[in-house]
């Protein structure tokens, strides 16, 4: 199993910040740069090829369509790879590079290796994530259908609200958490969809089928809670507006008074 933290470089070979007395650190000798990319680009080669394997067991477990993010990020990691590779070859070739020259490329294979490895970490933690919901399935399953329940009863008064908005405020302030409102609801369809998919997954005896419609629900619940919010959060950014005219209205009026009195 592919480590989920590699160690991957912190700096390029330049000062990271002040030192003592505020002066700038001096930049990493060559020598020491050049075994960091030797080794960063051994240990990316290593997260690749491991990725790659893994990559064979996720598509099997959870299908393409599932795997398909794991997918894109080990192609791009390998292009990094690639890349980084090939400036390793010039860096090593029969024509040596001046000392500005080899520090640029050694840290440009640094920034390659990082880049790789941390689109690697990010999928690798969404497997995680699907591998737990595969092992937890039905619990994992009921507490998404019980978000989305209490959602779904929320959307009546967020429709409310809008209305009240608009009868206060009019159509044109309203008109962006009524938008809001009709995204929740469709996104909350969707994650009906996602929960029968999921429970007849479970009954089938296919977890590793169900996890991926657990979290595609999951998702969509998130942001359909997000959409809700915005209806509760533009009522009081417009009531606290609203309780601050009337002072802000009396301060422009001594404002005027003053300038009328000189």
């Amino acid at each position: 199993r592919r480590a989920t933290t590699r160690t991957t470089p912190a700096a390029t070979g330049w000062g990271r910040g002040p030192g003592a007395g505020g002066a700038p650190e001096p930049p990493t000798p060559l020598p020491e740069l050049d075994g960091q990319a030797k080794e960063v680009l051994v240990d990316t080669d290593d997260a690749v090829r491991t990725s790659e394997e893994e990559l064979g067991f996720a598509t099997a477990q959870f299908g393409e369509e599932a795997a398909k993010p794991f997918t894109e990020a080990v192609a791009r990691a390998k292009d990094e790879l690639t890349q980084s590779f090939r400036l390793r070859q010039q860096l090593d070739d029969a024509f040596p590079e001046d000392d500005a020259t080899r520090r640029r490329m050694l840290e440009e294979i640094l920034r390659r290796c990082a880049t790789a490895n941390e689109g690697l970490d990010t999928v690798s933690e969404d497997f995680d994530r699907l591998r737990a919901l595969e092992r937890t399935a039905p619990e994992a399953l009921a507490t998404v259908d019980a978000t989305h329940s209490g959602l779904a009863g929320r959307v009546a008064a967020a429709e409310s609200g809008v209305a009240g908005l608009r009868e206060r405020y009019g159509e044109g302030t309203a008109a962006p958490v009524a938008v809001d409102v009709e995204q929740a609801k469709d996104r909350l369809v969707f994650a009906a969809s996602a929960v029968g998919q999921a429970r007849t997954a479970i009954e089938g005896g296919e977890n590793s089928r169900a996890a991926v419609y657990i979290r595609a629900a999951e998702g969509a619940v998130g942001q359909a809670g997000t959409l809700l919010d915005s209806v509760d959060r533009r009522a009081a950014e417009l009531g606290e507006a609203a309780r601050k005219l009337p002072a802000a209205l009396t301060e422009t009026e001594a404002d005027l008074a003053d300038a009328g009195g000189l």
